[in-house]
């Protein structure tokens, strides 16, 4: 006989990191941080007998401080085509938190709504999930519709990778487009250095977010944020605070090497010129040249930087492994440095991780683009440079299992109404 219920967490777990597709947002470790950071958690499921058949990591989000919103990011983790237990979990959620001061609760499912390619564009005969909205719909819960917005909570367009045939840096490299070839060659000719952050250096990490979040305009989550996932996801193993620097004594010796053999080069080319003069020796002197005139003035700009030094700290992010993808969570960078294009040397050692764990999906996270009708398409086009896909999701579903607190908050408040 299936039922609702509130699942332990080892249930959880184990279910969690069975499911396919997995995600971090509903996962043990996610559900402590955010316990930690004061947040009520609840695990919620379906079960058939003893076996757990659906799962749902649940959290409880104040509203206006008077009204209780619950939200499953990422989730529920279960079988969208099987109508039965859709209709047997709205029940469930109504029943169980009808008493308990939930004005409304949110669930926003993992599945791909519809295939698209790296461009956004449909993929003609490709999957088409919407009977899955049908079914959701059939069971009673609202759908909040499919919002083109970038910088939500519920998020609905991201970018994978799939890394399932990729088994080392040359196949790596060879995946990516051009301007991240480019890039991330710069940046090991650079020696930008990438390295991980331990708990006792997060600050650094903030500070860069903090500065892309005014730059940019988003909310920075915040250092106890970071401690908090680093705290938890690290006890395993599956988060790395990664930074991206130039270590100036290094970056001067690169330089002069590189100098060196252009000028070695050049004086080959000169010799064999004297001896018999060719159009190609001239091109050759030409060319060594003008790149030793390209490392002196490196060499000058590097000098103006020798007050930041001797290592500058100049992009971060956040990446997070959970069962079979790696997501790229967070990241910013200082902007005086963005020609180092340091945040290609982060994917570069983040996607090596991929391949060293045996991770199938390289989870870009949110991004948007023309497709989605917005305008700056600006992290797009850097994530849409290492190659993918765009996946839509189907966006944020609800059911209030307290009419009464529900009719208050919908006269007093923007949210979207159930239908």
């Amino acid at each position: 006989m299936k039922t609702f219920c509130e699942l332990s967490e080892s249930e959880f777990d184990a279910f969690s990191r069975s499911f396919r597709p997995a995600s971090f947002l509903q996962s043990v470790p996610m559900a402590r941080s955010q316990a930690e950071r004061g947040y009520e958690v609840h695990y919620y499921g379906l079960k058939d007998g003893d076996k757990v058949i659906a799962a749902g990591l649940f959290t409880v989000h104040p509203y206006r401080k008077v009204f209780k919103i619950m939200t499953a990011s990422g989730g529920m983790l279960m079988d969208y085509n099987n109508l039965e237990d859709l209709v047997l979990l709205r029940k469930g959620l109504i029943q169980h938190l009808s008493k308990k001061g939930i004005a409304q609760v949110q669930i926003l499912p993992n599945f791909n709504l519809i295939e698209h390619d790296i461009d956004g564009a449909i993929v003609p005969g490709g999957y088409d999930n919407h009977h899955l909205v049908d079914n959701l719909l059939k069971a009673g819960f609202h759908h909040h519709g499919y919002h083109n917005h970038y910088a939500t909570n519920d998020i609905r367009w991201f970018f994978y990778k799939d890394m399932s045939q990729i088994k080392d840096e040359d196949q790596l490299m060879e995946s990516f487009g051009g301007q991240a070839r480019w890039a991330v060659r710069k940046t090991l000719k650079q020696n930008v250095i990438v390295r991980d952050l331990a708990y006792d250096e997060l600050d650094k990490f903030d500070q860069i977010l903090e500065h892309t979040a005014e730059r940019r305009q988003f909310n920075n989550r915040g250092l106890s944020y970071y401690q908090s996932l680093y705290h938890h996801f690290s006890q395993s193993g599956d988060v790395r605070f990664l930074i991206a620097e130039l270590d100036l004594d290094l970056y001067e010796k690169r330089l002069k090497d590189m100098r060196a053999e252009q000028e070695a080069e050049l004086e080959d080319a000169r010799a064999r010129h004297e001896a018999k003069p060719t159009r190609k020796m001239e091109n050759r002197m030409m060319v060594a040249q003008e790149a030793i005139d390209g490392f002196n003035e490196k060499l000058q700009e590097l000098e103006g930087l020798r007050p930041e030094g001797p290592v500058i700290p100049m992009a971060a992010a956040v990446f997070i492994r959970y069962v079979d993808s790696i997501t790229y969570l967070f990241s910013g960078a200082y902007d005086r440095y963005l020609s180092f294009n340091a945040p290609y040397a982060l994917q570069w050692e983040a996607m090596n991780w991929a391949i060293k764990s045996g991770i199938p999906i390289y989870d870009f996270y949110g991004t948007a683009g023309a497709y989605a009708h917005y305008d700056d398409e600006g992290v797009y086009h850097f994530k849409k440079s290492f190659g993918g896909v765009v996946i839509e999701k189907p966006g944020t579903f609800s059911v209030n299992p307290n009419r009464f607190l529900y009719g208050i908050l919908k006269r007093i408040s923007d949210i979207d109404e159930d239908k």
